[in-house]
């Protein structure tokens, strides 16, 4: 690599420098002492400075740290010190040698020495604000996981609270609900023996009315105990308004946030768009499909979220989830063949079968859009849009791979925004 050969030309540079420098010094020890000369071209020095350098080099080499080389320079820290180290050396070997400040070659050997220490601090400042940025977002990370274990421990209290309550009420009416049941067995037992049932219609009429009082008695007290449920918005149809709410409860079973908005006229969609049997058999399989997909992801972020009206100049249902990605080959199947990877849960692969024949009936398109994986946001999304083009729309981040093993142009293939 360019920046590690740089790194060890410069810090072969700075100790070459070093030694000699220590050899030269001893040599002109040795010459004054000995020989009693100052005289630097004294035929001692040829001999003495190599002499001195090798055995500089010999005994720096003998330490077993520098033994095998330097695999610690490799670390961005030691990268930084090597770098103005050789910068720091090349001037002091400047100032040194230097004898005439206007020679050209002390000037470019100080400009150059200069440069190195100041490639060193740029990139010793850039390492330290990236270091700093990349500690801020862990930091952050940990915030938004613990606000998410907070909300999950929030959940599991409340989950804990309406456990309790329930088993309270139930313990309370489970004697009364018993003595009830007695009392419809003898009735129902009086009512065979007895030759005119009108005896006994009385007693009949009493016990449907316990039954209803203590029905409304067991419903207010849970309602009085239990915390509401948010309210899901209206689609101002009974039966479609009935089906969103019962799967809230179920996506709240499976420990699920259930969130539903609703825009612009359901009603217009059902008299010009989709009959409403066959919306209502829409939405049906595609939140059951996201419940399924999130009971088996690993993901902590744990919600639904449809989308049901005019979007975008076209009415549509969409439904985002958090749940695992489709894969590719049950990608490339849809609307071919039913296909499902969850027969275990439930899963018959029938629903999309089903989507793609209402689609052709109502000129809608199949959107299906995925994100990369993120464990606090949505995974994908699957929209029937009413826009009269019956089109099969894929946008994915694994767009390339898709493409690459589909043999089918009734499908379009989009890189995901």
């Amino acid at each position: 690599k360019i920046d590690f050969s740089i790194i060890i030309m410069t810090i072969s540079l700075g100790l070459s420098y070093i030694f000699y420098l220590i050899s030269v010094t001893l040599s002109a020890a040795l010459l004054l002492i000995v020989f009693h000369s100052n005289n630097p071209n004294h035929i001692v020095c040829t001999f003495t400075i190599p002499l001195f350098q090798f055995l500089a080099y010999f005994c720096f080499f003998s330490i077993r740290r520098f033994r095998n080389g330097f695999p610690f320079f490799r670390k961005n820290t030691v990268k930084i010190f090597c770098i103005l180290f050789g910068g720091l050396v090349i001037i002091c070997a400047t100032f040194i040698g230097g004898q005439q400040k206007d020679n050209h070659l002390f000037i470019g050997s100080l400009i150059a020495g200069i440069s190195i220490c100041a490639i060193a601090i740029v990139i010793w400042i850039r390492m330290g604000i990236t270091s700093h940025y990349k500690q801020k977002m862990k930091e952050h990370a940990v915030e938004l996981l613990e606000e998410k274990i907070q909300e999950k421990d929030k959940e599991l209290e409340e989950i804990k609270h309406e456990n309790m309550v329930l088993s309270s009420v139930n313990h309370k009416f489970n004697q009364r609900f018993s003595a009830l049941e007695m009392s419809v067995k003898a009735l129902a037992f009086q009512a065979t023996e007895a030759a005119n049932c009108a005896e006994i219609a009385p007693e009949f009429a009493n016990v449907i009315e316990q039954i209803k009082t203590m029905s409304q008695e067991y419903k207010n007290e849970i309602q009085e105990k239990l915390p509401k449920k948010k309210a899901l918005p209206t689609t101002k149809i009974q039966s479609i308004d009935s089906l969103f709410t019962y799967f809230q409860l179920e996506s709240s079973k499976s420990n699920i946030d259930f969130n539903l908005k609703i825009t612009g006229s359901i009603p217009y969609m059902i008299e010009k768009l989709i009959p409403q049997n066959k919306l209502e058999t829409l939405i049906g399989d595609h939140i059951r499909d996201a419940i399924i997909a999130i009971n088996f992801s690993e993901n902590t972020y744990r919600s639904i979220l449809v989308l049901l009206g005019e979007m975008n100049d076209c009415n549509e249902l969409c439904v985002f989830d958090s749940g695992i990605e489709f894969q590719i080959d049950t990608l490339l199947s849809l609307g071919l063949k039913a296909i499902t990877t969850h027969k275990d849960t439930g899963g018959s692969g029938i629903g999309f079968m089903t989507t793609f024949e209402t689609m052709k009936e109502c000129k809608a398109s199949l959107i299906i859009e995925e994100k990369q994986p993120n464990k606090f946001d949505f995974t994908k999304s699957v929209s029937i849009r009413f826009d009269g083009k019956n089109q099969f729309v894929i946008k994915s981040y694994r767009a390339k791979e898709i493409r690459e093993r589909n043999t089918d142009d009734r499908i379009i293939i989009e890189d995901a925004n």
